[in-house]
């Protein structure tokens, strides 16, 4: 493959071939281009000398205007100060920073294109109703405007006025934006400065800029240096080469002046498909791995959307990161001060000293608080303070609160804030100022991580800056309006990366790349939305107007990040285009298919590109879950189980998975608790129950009533709000999901009691003897491991009507009479875990034969069953063997030794324990090929 010599030393030998090259001006695409350009120069001169001016055109055309650049947030001042004196309609709303913030960048954008392109702003802001034409966007009777039509035509009338007060009162500063600096230069006649102009590597150009390198160009001191190819510049159906094949035609050059390498000696093209961004960062590691110090020096990773950069920066071999030069610079979103102060500014909008757990938990993690104080001491003083947070269910904690978890890190942070919560905006901006130098200091005494610090740096400076503008404007009439300017400052900031251009890897963006030349490559985001990007700019002036007036649309944007993709290719030896070929949201860049389907350099050939495909490895064979030894110590822990109590809810767990049943009840794990934002059900669940044995405690040892469940159903909600109170978080349930589940909550226990209202008002006579009643009973064996058995439980009511004992049990669930219906071999049905709910009320029977006759003497039978929510209406589902519902001795006997002998087949096993497949609510279980479950 040809070596050519780069497009800036070719460039550079033209201008120092000149005489006097010290008095040429040499106008470039960007700053990295002109230095590497002024390195060129120096390697080529013979002797020493003066290198020629080298500035970017912006700079160029500053210079010449003698008149000063405009800060982005200083015309945005001033735009809104001459706003406000605009004539007001009546129904134009406030006139306030916040309302004009979202349209004037926009407006400030329109005003930067009319003055590029040279048109008279009060004919581009005429009235739309007098458009001809305009019709088709409805705009042709002004009468039948509708109310957002009016808004837009309303703001976009008040644009030419607008235009036209800040251009002259600009221009009575001697200061303009980028559109009316070109402008003021296109006007300019003066071309003494320098001998000669050399314009390099540049491609799209406005009226404007074209206009003010025309006067050099009729004074002959101007010379054209395309960075281009003839494969692509000749042939009007490639839109990479629009712009370069319009000015040369447009001057009569010939395309045979540029280079024609693509059609002869291409580079190696590898067209790289990639399941991820994450596998695009692998493969450029893998390939820049093996590049030796040199090769390093010539190979570039462009990006053309900078998102990517920090994953990328991560994914750099170890030892490379100081070895490269990056030029984009990281935005200032990315850094750890953007997450810090976007949660600042939730905890201070509210105005108020006390905040939603979900907020301090979020800020009690950001890095930047635990980079501004000792780490031991605040990560200990967050952790104590969350905890209690969540013991306590407290949805929402006070200043006082706060003091009385914290032993002082956390509780100094949030005081601090106080001064912010102001709604006098200079002294809110003065406070905000001291805060963020207070923590600007703290930082300073850490060497923490130096991304956090250069982000509030970033923080600080742009906070002076609101406060200087707000000193000379006096623009904001609120501290959410400081905010808004604040963030919108930070947003254009960027994090710069020092690094030397001439040596080590180069990572730059696609618009950076512009002028300059590698040997290899590496293009990633090469899809659909990011090259090219398909979002246009906001603007006021509707589409069919900007075709009329000639300003760049669509087409004009897509030929620029083609020309940008394919100058790759002029002077590379590898190049390896990198896709997401999975990503359905964004398809193949088209500039690939171009290359692959249609665009022939010499005329026949398509260029050759190899396909890789790189995916995330498969998992392997996946890991042998091997069986839990059981052993001697098992069986005795066992064996103290069975001896300190067996509830209803472990015996479910023993049935259902031996595995999960040895963590939770032999290794005793319990998982921690989380205070949760949604309440769940088994939340919901014991706010009902609370609410129940609250209203029936009052009515025990007495006959019940009518008129006691009347009284009881009034007061339900009262009943309800304690209980909520207690359990969860009376906070949380005012709105949202959690509200549902309170409206639910007393519509359930409405219906459960109407129920047993209207039983009560026909012949049954019942007494409530306990609520929340404990179950308790230890059953003796005899040549058996298991000597003693105690069943234990918590019975949610004892009744007794009609002389016997009816143990009830409420659910808040759906349960159905068939669930409660034993028959025939029951027990054999209990050992496949099919009827959990009647075991727990054999359990509740077996306990209550033996412990609640008089004087806690056995009973002959009992009965019990299941209040439901959900099917209230049924009233008391009993349990039933074999049709009846009285539970007697004998049906305790056989479940105890059915309890006993599965306990005895566990102890006596020599298998390992390991899960049970079927068991789908496994707290442990490792489950990696749980079966198939179809309209479950």
């Amino acid at each position: 493959m040809t070596k050519l010599p780069s497009f800036l030393t070719n460039l550079a030998q033209q201008v120092i071939d000149r005489p006097n090259p010290e008095r040429c001006l040499v106008i470039l695409p960007s700053q990295r281009a002109a230095r590497k350009f002024e390195r060129s120069c120096a390697a080529l001169m013979s002797s020493p000398g003066w290198l020629p001016t080298v500035r970017t055109l912006s700079v160029a055309i500053q210079h010449h205007t003698t008149w000063v650049p405009l800060d982005g947030m200083e015309g945005l001042a001033l735009l809104f100060s001459l706003w406000k004196d605009l004539p007001a309609t009546a129904d134009s709303g406030p006139r306030t920073f916040n309302a004009f913030m979202p349209w004037g960048r926009i407006a400030l954008r329109d005003f930067n294109e009319i003055d590029q392109h040279l048109l008279d702003a009060q004919s581009v802001f005429q009235n739309l109703c007098d458009i001809e034409g305009i019709e088709d966007w409805s705009f042709g009777d002004p009468e039948t405007l509708k109310p957002g039509q009016r808004a837009f035509l309303r703001q976009y009338m008040q644009l030419g006025p607008l235009y036209t007060a800040f251009t002259s009162r600009l221009a009575e500063r001697k200061q303009g934006y980028a559109g009316m600096l070109a402008r003021k230069a296109a006007s300019l006649t003066n071309t003494a400065d320098y001998d000669h102009v050399f314009i390099g590597g540049m491609s799209a150009l406005t009226p404007a800029e074209m206009q003010f390198l025309k006067g050099y160009e009729r004074a002959n001191k101007l010379t054209w240096a395309w960075d281009g190819d003839v494969s692509y510049v000749e042939q009007d159906t490639i839109e990479a080469g629009l712009f370069i094949r319009e000015q040369m035609r447009e001057r009569g050059a010939a395309t045979s002046a540029l280079p024609n390498r693509l059609s002869h000696d291409p580079p190696a093209l590898c067209k790289v498909n990639c399941s991820s961004v994450v596998t695009e960062c692998q493969y450029i590691r893998e390939a820049v791995t093996v590049l030796s110090k040199e090769e390093l020096a010539r190979t570039a990773i462009v990006l053309p959307d900078g998102s990517q950069l920090p994953l990328l920066l991560q994914s750099l071999p170890e030892g490379l990161q100081k070895n490269y030069n990056v030029t984009m610079g990281l935005a200032w979103s990315e850094s750890p001060a953007s997450s810090f102060l976007r949660t600042t500014h939730r905890l201070v909008q509210r105005k108020r000293m006390s905040w939603h757990h979900d907020d301090i938990r979020r800020a009690l993690s950001e890095p930047l608080l635990h980079a501004c104080s000792p780490e031991a001491d605040f990560h200990e003083d967050a952790t104590l303070v969350l905890n209690q947070m969540a013991a306590n269910k407290w949805a929402w904690v006070s200043m006082g609160q706060l003091a009385e978890l914290s032993s002082g890190p956390v509780h100094a942070f949030f005081s601090a804030l106080k001064p912010l919560l102001t709604n006098e905006v200079s002294a809110f901006l003065s406070a905000l100022t001291k805060w963020v130098s207070e923590l600007s200091a703290r930082l300073d005494e850490d060497d923490g991580d130096p991304w956090t610090q250069i982000g509030w740096e970033k923080v600080a400076h742009c906070t002076g800056l609101v406060q200087r503008f707000q000193s000379n404007h006096a623009i904001l009439s609120s501290p959410e309006e400081a905010w808004s300017m604040l963030f919108n400052s930070l947003q254009s900031q960027r994090i710069d990366l020092l690094g030397e251009p001439e040596e080590g890897l180069q990572i730059m963006g696609l618009i950076e790349s512009r002028a300059l030349d590698y040997d290899r490559i590496f293009l990633m985001d090469c899809n659909e939305g990011t090259l090219p990007k398909s979002s246009m700019p906001e603007s006021f002036i509707p589409f069919d107007l900007r075709h009329m007036w000639g300003l760049p649309g669509r087409h004009q944007r897509e030929a620029i990040f083609a020309y940008y993709t394919y100058r790759l290719m002029n002077r590379s030896k590898e190049i390896h285009f990198l896709y997401r070929g999975r990503d359905e949201a964004a398809e193949p860049s088209r500039y690939l298919l171009q290359f692959e389907r249609s665009f022939r350099p010499n005329g026949v050939e398509l260029l050759p590109i190899k396909q890789v495909n790189v995916h995330s490895s498969l998992p392997g064979k996946r890991p042998e879950i091997r069986p839990l030894e059981w052993t001697p110590w098992a069986q005795s822990e066992l064996v103290e189980w069975a001896n300190r109590g067996i509830s209803p809810s472990a015996w479910n767990t023993f049935m259902a998975c031996k595995r999960d049943f040895y963590y939770k009840y032999i290794l005793r794990l319990h998982e921690q608790d989380e205070f949760e934002d949604e309440m769940t059900a088994s939340t919901f669940g014991t706010i009902v129950h609370k609410v129940l044995e609250d209203g029936f405690n009052s009515l025990k040892s007495r006959v019940l009533k009518p008129e006691d469940l009347e009284a009881l159903i009034q007061n339900i909600r009262p009943l309800l709000h304690t209980s909520v109170e207690k359990e969860y978080s009376l906070a949380l349930t005012e709105s949202g999901e959690n509200y549902l589940h309170f409206a639910i909550a007393e519509a359930t226990l409405r219906k459960l009691i109407s129920v047993e209202l209207k039983e009560l008002q026909g012949e049954h006579v019942r007494t409530v003897t306990a609520v929340e009643a404990d179950l308790n009973h230890a059953f003796c064996f005899e040549n058996s491991p298991f000597a003693s058995v105690r069943l234990n439980g918590k019975a949610d009511r004892i009744d007794l009507e009609e002389g016997e004992v009816v143990v009830t049990d409420y659910k808040t669930g759906s349960v159905k009479e068939s669930e409660l219906a034993l028959k025939g071999d029951w027990l054999e049905r209990l050992a496949k875990g099919k009827s959990s709910k009647a075991l727990q009320l054999l359990i509740y029977s077996a306990i209550a034969l033996e412990t609640l006759g008089p004087d806690e003497t056995p009973l002959s039978s009992v009965q019990s069953g299941i209040r439901s929510g959900k099917n209230a209406r049924e009233g008391l589902l009993k349990l039933k063997i074999d049709g009846r519902h009285r539970i007697t001795r004998e049906d305790a006997s056989q479940l105890l030794g059915w309890l006993v002998e599965q306990l005895e087949a566990l102890y006596s096993s020599t298998r390992g324990l390991e899960h049970e497949t079927e068991a789908r609510f496994c707290a442990y279980c490792t489950v990696l090929d749980p079966l198939p479950t179809y309209f479950n």
